[in-house]
């Protein structure tokens, strides 16, 4: 594996990377949601946030065909609401609100481009753009999460709630650990691989079986942002 390369100086911990690798998005210093060309540079400021505001974007993520951005915005009444918008709009549109201020992040895309995983609170929930009720799949009660990926066939979640990296099936709703130690677990573009950190290291894991594979040590505590088409 190559070594980091700086694309973007000053950005939030929680953005994200399109699958092609050549869009991220992200909260700037002045806490407008930022959509940067990562070859050439170029920035595109998407929301517009006033001096001495107390409202809030939080973490974003871009859709699997990198024409939209779903984010969660903070009002200054507590309310919380998950929006959508493309990326060539100042447009967005609400799709989810929660009167309780809560903790929201934009997790992931379908692969249609209808809905969105997010944790909101405790639970992993689906959200319809549509007028669609919202799918509760998971509730993580007391259990500390730092990271949930959704699979690219969309059957599974991964997620490394209390420090083990644990694969959810939709479809049953079984459970099951894939490493006792780890945390912010990341899909490879295929599907074909799992990976995550732990103590230090990067790991990847097979999905159709057989041990994890050390990809990196020394590895500098990180949040990923995605995992390149190319691998």
């Amino acid at each position: 594996m190559a070594g980091p390369q700086l694309i973007a100086p000053n950005v939030s911990p929680w953005g994200s990377v399109s699958p092609d690798g050549l869009l991220i998005s992200y909260v700037d210093r002045e806490g407008n949601l930022i959509l940067r060309e990562v070859h050439s540079g170029k920035e595109d400021r998407l929301t517009v946030r006033f001096a001495n505001s107390r409202e809030a974007i939080g973490a974003s993520v871009l859709s699997r065909d990198s024409r939209w951005i779903a984010y969660a915005h903070y009002h200054e009444d507590q309310t919380v609401e998950l929006r959508v918008i493309a990326i060539d709009s100042l447009d967005p549109r609400v799709v989810y609100r929660s009167e309780a201020r809560v903790a929201m992040v934009p997790w992931g895309w379908s692969g249609d481009g209808k809905s969105v995983l997010a944790t909101i609170g405790r639970e992993a929930v689906i959200v319809p753009l549509d007028e669609g009720s919202p799918r509760r799949l998971l509730d993580f009660g007391e259990r500390a999460v730092g990271g949930v990926a959704w699979s690219p066939d969309g059957k599974w979640l991964a997620h490394d709630g209390d420090g083990r990296v644990a694969l959810f099936e939709l479809a049953s709703g079984m459970e099951r650990v894939v490493a006792e130690e780890g945390r912010l677990p990341m899909w490879s573009a295929d599907g074909a691989w799992l990976g995550y950190q732990r103590e230090g290291k990067l790991w990847r894991w097979p999905v159709s079986g057989g041990p994890a594979v050390l990809e990196r040590e020394g590895f500098r505590a990180a949040r990923p942002w995605g995992w390149a088409a190319n691998g």
